[in-house]
């Protein structure tokens, strides 16, 4: 794994497999986040299941997505569903914002 990408467990430790998932699954999302990013997921067994929370965090912003279910993977595909969701909001307004800044200089100067 990624040394930018950092998973932690709490109450449990995932089977081979899961932790196989979880790890492509993490690297996705840290390869689709912008390029200064390091990413933080935590897994905890509650009483009624797993829950997880995200964070990728990067000069550009933090980007947070938080799922519960009933196990490791269902829980990681809730996660990638809601952070891709918000970084690709975040791409497609990324250089609109600078194209304006950019106008917005130009027609002061």
């Amino acid at each position: 794994m990624n040394r930018d990408v950092k998973c932690f467990y709490k109450n449990f430790s995932p089977d081979a497999d899961s932790r196989i998932y979880i790890k492509k699954v993490a690297n996705e999302m840290f390869y689709e986040a912008p390029s200064d990013s390091w990413l933080d997921l935590a897994f905890e067994r509650c009483a009624n299941g797993i829950k997880a929370h995200c964070r990728i965090a990067s000069l550009t912003g933090v980007f947070t997505a938080e799922a519960a279910g009933d196990n490791v993977r269902q829980v990681i595909d809730r996660i990638y569903r809601k952070i891709h969701s918000q970084l690709c909001s975040w791409k497609s307004h990324r250089f609109i914002n600078e194209n304006l800044n950019d106008f917005e200089r130009n027609l002061a100067s």
